[in-house]
Parts: structure tokens; C-alpha cells; sequence
């Protein structure tokens, strides 16, 4: 064509691209990285937690909202095995890093780099003798109810691949928060040591009024400031007066306990929140929701965590330990279904399953698959108990339990 111009209605030579240069690390190596394949079993994997994986490999393309959600997750991965010490079955707790800050996620690593914390490459970043437990022989924490891990004190927040601010998180030790999905806010919490525990992190981060005393040991919750979400720290304005009864208050019976649902939090916001979720984050949802159930039942210290019997009519666990000493009481109400006499532990008082590993609890067999209000498949779940495995988010796949 004259004058090298594409014919009418075709698009022009795409100009030529230009990569944009990588950024400096937040941490440089010291020493170039070394052969790691002796240290532990499965040589090129990822050394960090899944969420941190996650972050690390796909911020600078998460908006905002996404980039604080997954850092929160990978804040609670590593606050969750920096409480973990029994290395008889490879969790040695958190106390060597890799270059952003984040846990190596390999007990025999944490191991080799505390045998010779100067040795640099990969032992380069510690965070202290004192996060690491004594009866691992990974530092010097005795036994307790924690180390002294803290999350990241800085993170980088990006904006079209470059950082445009700074923001900082706090986490709850040995806490589980329950979150009001309407609302996108923790609205409560649910400490081992109750109103005695104390957050880490950044101090000016606000946790909710209501934090209850309940065994729940080697759990973690983490908010981050990066995005404004709403807190729930305030102390709550009265609730409303209640609706006028209606003619079968028994039958109706949904078990608002102080206007908090009775669900464990994920199976709640797969319930109220599926319709408008793709394919996969309904699934990723409601697996959460069944490992929260399975851990649940497994769960048998006291008639205040008596374990998981009585479910909602979705089938969902009732989290409250007095919801499920209610139903055993009151199997006919409507709002009780029954799992089965081996779902509850006989020592809670709750069923007839026996002292050992688990109950005869099981996931949901057949699982709606939405889209927008029309279920247009189903499909299956399966659960190891007393089990944590390590997820490729390359593949993805669980790769090693």
C-alpha cells in the first residue's frame, strides 16, 4: 500500500515491546543462592506458605483490595507455624526467612540454619533466636503459648507494577475472628486466653470489641491497613427491637446468637456470598468451609468446644459449643439435623464416638456449583483429618502430606 499503510480497517504494526527493568529486592541476598536440594525432600518447590507464594509471584497485577486479602493469608500461614513445635512430624515452627520476610516452610531448613545461623545464603535472614522453640531446637522460646514472631512490619502496595504505598498489618495469636461478609468486618473473636491476649504487630490496628475466652491453640487472624476496611472495634450500637413473633417461633428457630451467625465463618460466606463468586472462588470457599467443619469436630477439650454433631439445614456445623449441647438436649427441633450418634464424642456428651483420632464426621457429598442463582452442576468433596499438606500453586495441586 502507498505510503506503507495497512489496508482500511486493519490494525498497524504492533510497536516492539519493552520490558519494564525488575525492581531491586526488599532484601538482597548476601550469598548467592546455594544447592538446596539436600536439606529437604522435594528439591524446586516453593520454600514459603502457599499465600505467600501467592503474593510474592502476582501482586504488582492485584488490585489493591486482592494484594491485602492474600498478604492477610500468608500472614496468618506463617503466624499459624511459627506456633507449631513438633518436629516428629516436620513442623518446627518459624524463625529463618527468605529474602522478603517470609517463613521457610521446611522444618529440616529451619533446622539446618539454626544448627549455623551464620552461615548465610538461604539462613541469612533470622528473625531471632527467641522465635524459634527450644524443644525444637530451633531457638530459645520456652514452652508456651507462643514465640516472639511479629508479621512484616512494612508491605509495599502496588499500583500499575510500581509501589505506591506503604502499609502495615497486626496479628492474634491463637485467636479465630468471625467476619461479617456484609458488613467486611471481623465482628468478633474467639482467644484461648480471652481479653488477656494481645495482638502483634502494628499497635494502631483495631480488633473487635467482643473477644471471647475459648481453647484455639495454634490458630491465627492478621488485618492489614492497606485498603479501608471496616473495623468492627467500635462497641456496637444496641440491636433493634425484636419483630413480632411469628405464629411458629420453634419451627423458625435460626439460632442468631447476639446478631453473629452460628456458622463457622467460611461456611457463612459461601452460603450468603456463592451466587456472586466465579467457578473457582466457590470452590476455594467451600473447602475452606469443610476444613473448618473438620477441624471442628475434631475438637472434643470441653462442653464449651464439645465437637461438631448438629448442623444447620444446609448441613453446615453449628460452631458454638452451646448450640450443640442445646441440640443434644432438644434433638426434635426443627432447627437441629443430626449428623449421627458417632459424629459426637461421648466424652463432650455429645454422641458415642470413643477416645481417639476422629469422629465418623464426613464433608457434603454433592456440592451446587452457581452461576448467578442457577446451579449448573455439582461436585464432590473428600477430607484427610488430623492431615496438613503443601499446595503447588503452579500445577495446582497438593503435593506432599
Amino acid at each position: 500500500r502507498e505510503g506503507g499503510k495497512p489496508p482500511h480497517g486493519m490494525p498497524g504494526p504492533k510497536p516492539p515491546f519493552v520490558p519494564t527493568p525488575p525492581g531491586p529486592p526488599r532484601r538482597p541476598h548476601k550469598q548467592p543462592l546455594v544447592d538446596r536440594s539436600p536439606w529437604f525432600p522435594d528439591a524446586g518447590s516453593a520454600l514459603i506458605n502457599m499465600r505467600c507464594l501467592q503474593w510474592v509471584d502476582n501482586k504488582k497485577s492485584m488490585n489493591p483490595a486482592k494484594q491485602v486479602f492474600t498478604f492477610e493469608r500468608c500472614m496468618e500461614q506463617d503466624c499459624v507455624q511459627s506456633l507449631e513445635h513438633f518436629p516428629d512430624r516436620g513442623m518446627s515452627g518459624c524463625r529463618f526467612l527468605d529474602d522478603n520476610g517470609f517463613c521457610y516452610v521446611y522444618a529440616r531448613l529451619q533446622e539446618r540454619c539454626a544448627a549455623d545461623p551464620n552461615s548465610g545464603g538461604l539462613c541469612s535472614n533470622d528473625g531471632g533466636a527467641d522465635w524459634g522453640w527450644l524443644s525444637t531446637t530451633v531457638g530459645t522460646s520456652p514452652e508456651g503459648p507462643s514465640t516472639a514472631w511479629i508479621p512484616l512490619p512494612e508491605v509495599p502496595m502496588y499500583e500499575n507494577g510500581e509501589v505506591s504505598a506503604i502499609y502495615t498489618c497486626a496479628c492474634l495469636k491463637n485467636c479465630a475472628c468471625s467476619w461479617d461478609v456484609a458488613k467486611e468486618a471481623y465482628m468478633d473473636c474467639r482467644c484461648s486466653a480471652g481479653e488477656d491476649e494481645k495482638p502483634v504487630g502494628d499497635p494502631n490496628i483495631p480488633w473487635p470489641w467482643h473477644r471471647f475466652k475459648q481453647d484455639k491453640t495454634g490458630e491465627c487472624v492478621c488485618k492489614c491497613n492497606g485498603v479501608p476496611w471496616q473495623d468492627g472495634a467500635t462497641k456496637p450500637e444496641p440491636p433493634p427491637p425484636p419483630p413480632p413473633p411469628k405464629s411458629n417461633p420453634v419451627s423458625e428457630r435460626t439460632f442468631d446468637i447476639g446478631g453473629h451467625d452460628a456458622l463457622n465463618m467460611r461456611c457463612a460466606q459461601w452460603r450468603d456470598t456463592k451466587n456472586g463468586w466465579g467457578k473457582r472462588k466457590q470452590v476455594h470457599f467451600f473447602e475452606a468451609c469443610m476444613q473448618q467443619d473438620c477441624q471442628m469436630n475434631l475438637q472434643h477439650l470441653s462442653v464449651e468446644v464439645p465437637g461438631c454433631r448438629f448442623l444447620d439445614g444446609n448441613g453446615f456445623c453449628y460452631h458454638l459449643g452451646s448450640v450443640q449441647i442445646f441440640c443434644s438436649k432438644n434433638p426434635s427441633d426443627p432447627s437441629c439435623h443430626d449428623g449421627g450418634a458417632g459424629w459426637g464424642w461421648a466424652s463432650t456428651g455429645l454422641g458415642t464416638a470413643p477416645p481417639g483420632p476422629t469422629t465418623t464426621w464426613e464433608p457434603w457429598k454433592v456440592v451446587p456449583l452457581y452461576n448467578r442463582n442457577e446451579v449448573v452442576s455439582t461436585y464432590t468433596c473428600a477430607c484427610l483429618r488430623n492431615c496438613q499438606c503443601a499446595f503447588d500453586v503452579a500445577k495446582p495441586v497438593d503435593i506432599v502430606c
